[in-house]
């Protein structure tokens, strides 16, 4: 009962004053917000890259530039790791040919970019495109299929064809399935042979979206680039899925071979590839985790701070409740509820706005944030506890308060 009217009271005050309590409520709403859209943010990105994990094959294997292979083990990595995750460190034909004559390995499909602006017939504006040029492997490495036409085949090496994705085929052509359409790249008219079903949103890359992609035969991209070709990437499979771990040792042999010994690359293995998510979202999550730690202390100063400020405004109150019998406890009670409540509403306010912030994630980007239960009850409780150790000192100095003195002062 007692404790029914400390709560009702503290809430009584919360709603007298609530403008001053919302300010107050700040430091614990922002934390937990943060914390919470984060680590939703953190699993929904692994739930995408399980599904394209899934979608691809768990056999497939990534040869790229920048060496991330310290990634994986234990799950951290350094910031000079997390750098070489996005670079563009690109490999060559000599590599290419290393991957395909490893043993265990039944194909491969390059992936390099070719530079050069987009223009359709009859329109004198060209437009910036994203060109990829790759072998008649390629969709099946991604595991994904076409909605209309045919990949390249394996004769198609220096065909004038191009696969494309779904918004150039909405965005640049102007359709759905641009079949027969074709456009100039460096003075080369090319013609739309198949059109990709979309692809998902790949978290681990969120500056190239194959939705946006012109796939081109691999020899026309080194006939149009006038050169030899640097794939930053190159996936591989094997010739059977209980050689995955084999295949990728070999591959790194190999590769660092013929790279002098030097690791400017790296092989990864489907597990490798959610090992690494796993460390990218871990360093985040902690730097989150951080600021959070400094937005909850910075409200429960704020919060003790609002208390002390309430004590002094109702110093005669705290007198007259004690001449008519009020014992230190209850007063000490009474604001150590308040600052309890100012905490916890302020953690469920954060809540709702984390759950509003992932819902407009979902909305108008590509990531797909997961709610988690657990981690919205750690943080409310968190930030409870935060509310209750700086509201001590307030409710200390309430109930210490001498009724006479506190009279008096009216």
């Amino acid at each position: 009962m007692i404790v029914h009217n400390h709560i009702r009271l503290a809430f009584a005050s919360l709603i007298a004053y609530k403008w001053r309590s919302l300010l107050t409520m700040l430091g614990v709403i922002i934390s937990v917000v943060s914390v919470v859209t984060i680590v939703g943010l953190g699993e929904g990105v692994k739930h995408q890259l399980v599904g394209q994990v899934e979608a691809s094959g768990s056999d497939l294997i990534t040869v790229r530039g920048g060496d991330v292979a310290g990634v994986g083990h234990g799950g951290d990595f350094s910031p000079t790791d997390l750098a070489n995750v996005f670079s563009r460190t690109s490999l060559n034909e000599r590599d290419l040919k290393t991957i395909e004559q490893t043993e265990g390995v039944e194909y491969a499909a390059p992936f390099a970019t070719i530079n050069g602006d987009v223009r359709l017939p009859d329109d004198a504006e060209s437009r910036s495109v994203t060109v990829i040029a790759t072998n008649n492997r390629a969709a099946q490495a991604l595991g994904q299929s076409l909605v209309s036409g045919n990949f390249f085949g394996p004769n198609d090496s220096n065909a004038s064809t191009a696969v494309v994705g779904k918004n150039v085929a909405e965005q640049l052509f102007k359709q759905n399935v641009p079949i027969g359409q074709s456009f100039e790249l460096r003075g080369r008219k090319i013609t739309v042979g198949g059109v990709f079903a979309p692809f998902d949103f790949n978290p681990l890359n969120p500056g190239l979206d194959y939705n946006n992609v012109i796939f081109i035969p691999y020899g026309l991209g080194a006939e149009l680039a006038g050169s030899s070709l640097l794939p930053y990437q190159v996936l591989v499979r094997p010739v059977d899925v209980s050689v995955v771990d084999q295949t990728a040792d070999r591959l790194q042999e190999r590769v660092s071979q013929a790279h002098n010994g030097q690791q400017d690359f790296s092989v990864l293995k489907a597990s490798d590839v959610l090992s690494l998510a796993d460390g990218m979202l871990n360093l985040v999550t902690k730097l989150v985790g951080a600021v959070a730690i400094v937005a909850l202390v910075v409200g429960g100063v704020g919060i003790m701070n609002i208390t002390l400020v309430s004590v002094s405004e109702r110093t005669q109150e705290i007198g007259v409740r004690k001449s008519v019998g009020a014992t230190n406890g209850q007063i000490l009670g009474q604001f150590l509820a308040e600052a309890v409540v100012l905490s916890f509403v302020g953690a469920i306010l954060g809540i709702i706005l984390s759950l509003f912030a992932n819902y407009f994630l979902r909305l108008l980007t590509s990531f797909e944030p997961s709610f988690n239960v657990v981690v919205m009850a750690g943080a409310a409780l968190v930030a409870v506890l935060i509310g209750s150790v700086f509201g001590v000192i307030p409710a200390v100095k309430a109930a210490r308060k001498d009724p006479i003195q506190a009279l008096r002062r009216y």
